[in-house]
């Protein structure tokens, strides 16, 4: 299961997928280079698989920017767990000690648990 980290890592590396397909999707005829056939009837298929990939490019990118956005969604969700386990970790810490010390009575407070926070999702690594 990823990690925060690792979700913004995967965010970054579809944002930078998209970026290509946008940058290709401009002018892939620019990449042909010298050694592309070039002329005729083929000059015309040539343009329309051009147009349909300038087309396609940019659905695909938007596809990997929505899978990005959903990469940092789930990093902040499992940043969010992380955080309220840490507190629940200080907090139990807390009770503990509170426990020791109405257990050889110095004090007179009964302590109380902390709650345990909600679960994490179960794609979520803390």
């Amino acid at each position: 299961m990823p990690t925060a980290s690792e979700f913004m890592a995967a965010a970054r590396r579809y944002e930078e997928a998209a970026q290509a397909l946008r940058r290709a999707g401009r002018r892939p005829e620019a990449s042909f280079g010298s050694r592309v056939m070039w002329g005729g009837r083929f000059s015309a298929d040539v343009g329309d698989f051009v147009a349909e990939l300038r087309s396609r490019s940019g659905v695909d990118a938007a596809g990997f920017e929505s899978l990005a956005a959903e990469c940092r969604r789930r990093a902040g969700v499992v940043e969010q767990a992380s955080s309220a386990w840490d507190s629940y970790d200080a907090e139990f810490a807390s009770y503990e000690r509170q426990v020791e010390a109405y257990n050889n009575g110095d004090s007179d407070v009964e302590p109380t648990a902390p709650s345990q926070p909600a679960s994490s999702p179960v794609w979520a690594e803390l």
